[in-house]
């Protein structure tokens, strides 16, 4: 006859086989007692002992497997490639790389610059002008029957003129408006003529295009993000939506937070993998990736101010509800614990760390945009030319307000009259070398002056704008 079990008999009778698994001490042995029950009762009652153990562990089994198959599905991307952990346990530790970075300008460039012009020397290299002029000489005599030789002061000179043409904010103003007589500016008829300086811009060149790998292999190596606008053909130009260009070629810049000052710019021509590279990544990412797990998308239901974190072993994705049905979304590789602010926002640290860096490369976009010196092209390598042109002149200009602070302090608008006395540098040694006088009046005396200037040699207030005040005088009066 089968025996039936109560609740607390089947507890006592799992406790008893759970204690008889472990090692017992001979004291235990000896104290225990054969069953009085008769073989077909204790038969019977292994039969059913096994049975409940069985069933429990099975139901027990089949739930706990739900439960993890669900909590797995919850932190699996839609591809099945990434699956994310709602801990950081087993994230590794992050150790930013050792750049030896003192901020402020270096020795080398404190020690060379000595006027505004002497600090955007420090881009535009004699190397770098040497090249150019090599280069344009060669396409000039290969493709053009009256070309004439260009020289580094002439190189100079062109680039002054787009320089001041960008002071000017002609941008977008055709070069004849540029030298005419009524609407123009003496400085460009006293620098070169107007076909002179459209002879240079057909023939710049940066290389030699005879020697240029093939097309497909024709690309350079791939490193918040900048778009220099161009429209042209070109292998690795790319559509961003929300920039104001929208068409154009993307650079990668690592700007400094605070000044903006570009240290590093890299064309993007494909995918880089920044952790090969020692570099961090702090960003916003859209909702439809792939590598986003369903655990971070909703945001329906939850707390405002509220973060949910995602871990692998080198990334951490937040997910932040900054107002009801809002759902923002940081991917950090510097990251690596789920740290939030004491404000009422709560805000990750991750959020807090991006809103602090973003608007370094913004900035520049903006301060760049306001004199730049681009013009409409169809080549590529001249638009990269005048980007070039742009950041070197910020970055020129931040190196000088850092050498010299008191430099134009009262003038609102110092950084036009930067440019402007930079322009007027470039293109004044060309100008005295210029073998007959401009038809216009106005650049005929611009010349003779710049010559008589030259001829009679720096004057005296120049030479004492550097000398101070004896504090020894001063105090006795």
């Amino acid at each position: 006859m089968a025996r039936y079990y109560n609740t607390q008999e089947v507890v006592d009778i799992l406790m008893q086989s759970d204690s008889e698994d472990l090692p017992s001490s001979p004291a235990e042995e000896d104290s225990s007692s054969p069953s009085d029950d008769s073989g077909d009762d204790s038969e019977d009652s292994s039969v059913h002992t096994d049975q409940l153990e069985s069933s429990s562990k099975s139901s027990s089994g089949d739930e706990s497997e739900g439960e993890m198959h669900d909590e797995a599905a919850g932190w699996t991307t839609k591809n099945g490639k990434i699956v994310w952990s709602p801990t950081n346990a087993e994230t590794l530790h992050y150790f930013p790389a050792a750049t030896g970075l003192i901020p402020g300008p270096t020795h080398y460039a404190a020690a060379r610059i000595i006027d505004a012009s002497s600090s955007f020397m420090l881009f535009l290299t004699d190397e770098i002008v040497q090249h150019i002029v090599a280069m344009t000489n060669l396409h000039g005599r290969r493709t053009m029957k009256a070309w004439r030789d260009v020289d580094v002061d002439e190189i100079r000179a062109y680039v002054g003129l787009i320089v001041l043409a960008g002071v000017y904010q002609s941008k977008h103003e055709s070069t004849i408006s540029l030298w005419s007589e009524k609407s123009g500016r003496s400085i460009f008829r006293a620098t070169m003529s107007h076909k002179r300086f459209c002879y240079i811009s057909r023939a710049m060149r940066f290389d030699d295009k005879l020697s240029r790998p093939r097309r497909q292999d024709d690309k350079l190596a791939a490193f918040c993000q900048q778009l220099v606008p161009f429209k042209g053909r070109c292998g690795f130009r790319q559509y961003m939506p929300k920039k104001t260009a929208k068409y154009g070629i993307k650079i990668w810049a690592a700007c400094d937070a605070k000044t903006s000052y570009a240290w590093r710019l890299q064309v993007y021509t494909g995918k880089a993998e920044l952790l090969k590279r020692k570099l961090a990544l702090v960003g916003t990412i859209r909702q439809n990736k792939p590598e986003i797990p369903p655990a971070l998308r909703q945001a329906r239901g939850r707390e405002i101010y509220s973060s949910t974190f995602a871990f692998t072993k080198k990334h951490t994705l937040v997910s932040y509800i900054p107002r009801r049905g809002k759902n923002v979304l940081l991917l950090s590789t510097k990251h690596r614990s789920p740290d939030v602010t004491d404000e009422d926002k709560r805000k990750p640290m991750i959020i807090e760390e991006y809103n602090r860096c973003k608007g370094g490369v913004d900035n520049l976009d903006k301060v760049v945009g306001t004199y730049t010196c681009r013009k409409r092209t169809s080549r590529w390598p001249m638009a990269l030319f005048h980007n070039m042109i742009d950041v070197s002149l910020y970055n020129a200009y931040v190196l000088w307000i850092s050498v010299d602070p008191s430099w134009q302090q009262q003038k609102s608008h110092r950084r036009r009259l930067y440019i402007e006395e930079v322009g007027e540098s470039l293109v004044k040694p060309h100008m005295m070398k210029r073998g007959r006088l401009p038809r216009s009046s106005a650049a005929a005396e611009m010349v003779t002056a710049e010559r008589d200037a030259a001829a009679a040699g720096p004057s005296v207030s120049i030479q004492s704008r550097d000398r101070k005040k004896c504090e020894f005088c001063c105090d006795r009066k």
